[in-house]
């Protein structure tokens, strides 16, 4: 009966949060700074994002892994995620309480509870979406027209039909997942690596645009065909995370009677 205000307290952490903590920006890490127009430009994007960029990189992680201390210098996105699961945890703690509270503060509680899970999945979520792990988050796709949103808002708004939508949905609900229990080191190392994968993911989308845009005529029909895979992926992934993530907090507070909320 909670999952419709978890929905809306997850949206309106775009609503009303959105800004520096959405977004991970990886090449701040090891680049200089560019310009806003800069990161648009797609011959820019696409240098970076090269074939043979993108075996440096896998490289890259290998030998030296993200780590949440070397995020931590350049975003706050990590630490917005384990706070609200440290959080989670602390009120699914207090819900064993819940039998002998007052019925205002168990309506409380459980108003803290469905607000943080609402927000943590969104954030956990996030760590999976490939255009939130770089600075090159909306460059021009060759659909957009000047100081159109590009990228970004073609991936997430007008990649999936209503209908495509509604079935990926469908698939989700049928995924058989059985949710593991991460102890907390595990589940920041589990986090870490799914930021890997997804920025990884951002090299194939831009291959994919640059093939696309070889066809203008049926360019849009192309980038699809591209991206669909991958963002289905994606979303996947980020299902069984926040699974893993809601399981964990509740294996961790000691399996709660959540009943009463």
């Amino acid at each position: 009966r909670h999952l419709p205000e978890i929905n809306r307290m997850s949206v309106r952490q775009d609503t009303e949060h959105e800004g520096p903590q959405h977004y991970l920006n990886l090449e701040d890490m090891t680049q200089p700074p560019i310009s806003k127009e800069e990161a648009h430009d797609f011959n820019r994007v696409r240098q970076q994002f090269s074939p043979q960029n993108q075996a440096a990189q896998q490289q890259q992680f290998k030998q030296c892994p993200l780590s949440a201390e070397r995020l931590a210098k350049f975003t706050n996105v990590f630490q917005v995620t384990t706070q609200l699961y440290d959080r989670l945890v602390g009120l699914l703690k207090q819900a064993a309480s819940a039998p002998w509270l007052p019925p205002a503060s168990q309506a409380q509680l459980g108003g803290q509870i469905t607000e943080t899970v609402g927000a943590l999945s969104h954030y956990a979520a996030d760590l999976n979406q490939p255009l939130h792990t770089t600075r090159h988050s909306t460059w021009q796709t060759a659909l957009a027209k000047p100081n159109e949103q590009g990228s970004h808002h073609f991936m997430e708004v007008t990649l999936f039909t209503k209908s495509e939508n509604r079935k990926l949905g469908d698939n989700l609900t049928k995924l058989h997942y059985q949710p593991t229990y991460l102890p907390p080191l595990g589940l920041k190392q589990r986090l870490l690596q799914q930021i890997q994968n997804a920025y990884l993911q951002v090299f194939n989308l831009v291959q994919g645009d640059a093939q696309a845009r070889s066809s203008p005529s049926t360019y849009f029909a192309s980038l699809k065909q591209a991206w669909q895979p991958i963002a289905t992926q994606q979303t996947v992934a980020s299902a069984c995370t926040v699974s893993d993530i809601l399981h964990s907090a509740y294996e961790e507070a000691g399996r709660p009677d959540l009943s009463q909320l």
